[in-house]
């Protein structure tokens, strides 16, 4: 009964801290290519596991897979695109309205057909968040990751605001932002600006260890839905108005990119698949408090 209890209160922390302790998500969008239809599809599936807490000092993992298939791309790029990661989360708690986030992240970004130490990422970063009021939270922080492409750095400002009984503003600016109004006490609707920017290297045997630059930014309009006290439903529609998907020859570029726009002289693609498009999503949460 003691070990339950432990886990309960170090789960607590997980869903306080970071919302959802699991989830998982498919997104789905159309795309042109020289006149020619195709479709791109993203699996994203999240787990964060509470490690360790003495009330001051608190340790998280956090693992994520994901799954992005491209059906009509030229067969440069293959057919799919996986990344494999795994995100430890330090928080440091100054007093019971301030804390601080160390996070160091490690991963495998790749086709998975011949997988080396080369396809492997990383990143470190922090967040520094203040708790105002029950209705509102802020923060800053930082994060450097290493990417096929260089080298990048998203600063952003995170905020958690309940301006009135009904609104939620929440996400992590300029990154993602969500707008959420609660209709009733288990269905909401809204909008969500959310971008990306990631890189995956092929395998050497097939693509000469080329890398696929993805470069989004989406607008969708949001529902959500609550049930059995800890799920949520979400889904969403709208359109990715940035859409680019470049593949580059191997480097090791020194580069430096500011959240998805290049610092200098931008490096010129072998090939890319560049369009705005219809997007759309679903996905299930899980928050045990």
């Amino acid at each position: 009964m003691k070990y339950i209890i432990i886990i309960l209160l170090l789960c607590k922390i997980v869903a306080a801290q970071e919302k959802d302790m699991a989830s998982i998500n498919y997104s789905a969008a159309a795309i042109t290519h020289n006149d020619t239809a195709a479709h791109t599809g993203l699996l994203d599936m999240k787990l964060r596991l509470p490690v360790y807490d003495n009330g001051k000092y608190t340790i998280i993992t956090a693992l994520n897979y994901k799954n992005l298939s491209l059906d009509g791309f030229p067969e440069h790029y293959g057919t799919g695109l996986q990344a494999l990661s795994n995100q430890a989360i330090f928080r440091i708690k100054f007093s019971g309205t301030r804390s601080l986030a160390l996070i160091a992240q490690v991963g495998l970004f790749s086709d998975f057909k011949a997988v080396s130490g080369d396809d492997f990422r990383y990143g470190l970063g922090f967040n520094y968040s203040i708790r105002h009021s029950e209705r509102l939270t802020t923060g800053w922080g930082l994060f450097y990751a290493r990417q096929f492409f260089g080298n990048q750095i998203v600063p952003f400002i995170s905020f958690d605001y309940q301006p009135g009984k009904r609104w939620t503003i929440s996400g992590q600016f300029p990154v993602k932002e969500k707008v959420l109004y609660l209709i009733s006490n288990t269905v909401s609707v809204g909008l969500e600006i959310a971008g990306d920017n990631n890189s995956y290297r092929l395998s050497e045997s097939q693509s000469q260890g080329n890398y696929v630059k993805v470069t989004q930014w989406a607008a969708l309009g949001k529902f959500e839905y609550a049930f059995a006290k800890s799920w949520r439903l979400n889904a969403g529609i709208g359109s990715n108005f940035v859409q680019n998907y470049a593949l580059f020859p191997d480097s090791s570029s020194t580069s430096w990119t500011i959240i998805t726009a290049p610092l200098g002289k931008k490096p010129q693609p072998l090939e890319q698949v560049k369009s705005r498009g219809f997007a759309a999503q679903v996905g299930i949460s899980y928050s045990p408090f």
